[in-house]
């Protein structure tokens, strides 16, 4: 019971909040729940009326919520990789335009290498 205790309130409660962190925080947590309910709820409505049975539609549901949450996850990593990839562009352009007779040449021999 501790455990899950120092994982849901902050070291030193109830003396190191103000009082309105109690009714903030079981408001938040209504609101995640009922806005986990009301995301598995919609889905399974609009697995439903694509014609999904009912008995596949609730754990189909499930599923795709599950997989939405954890692309928040996947959308923050492919950020970090677009900003590599701007970076590595950003090189490579700088490289381009300090040896544009050398990336013309290894064009042309790339083109006729296509060609033939």
């Amino acid at each position: 019971m501790s455990f899950i205790r120092s994982y849901v309130v902050p070291e030193g409660f109830p003396h190191s909040v103000t009082p309105s962190y109690v009714p903030y925080m079981s408001w938040r947590a209504l609101k995640h729940f009922f806005g986990g309910a009301m995301g598995v709820f919609t889905t399974r409505t609009l697995l439903n009326s694509v014609g999904v049975s009912q008995s596949k539609a609730v754990p189909g549901a499930v599923a795709i919520n599950w997989i939405l949450k954890a692309s928040v996850f996947l959308e923050k990593l492919a950020n970090i990789f677009f900003f590599a990839f701007l970076v590595y562009a950003t090189f490579i352009q700088i490289m381009y335009e300090n040896n544009q007779a050398c990336w013309k040449f290894l064009r042309q021999r790339t083109h006729r290498l296509y060609l033939n």
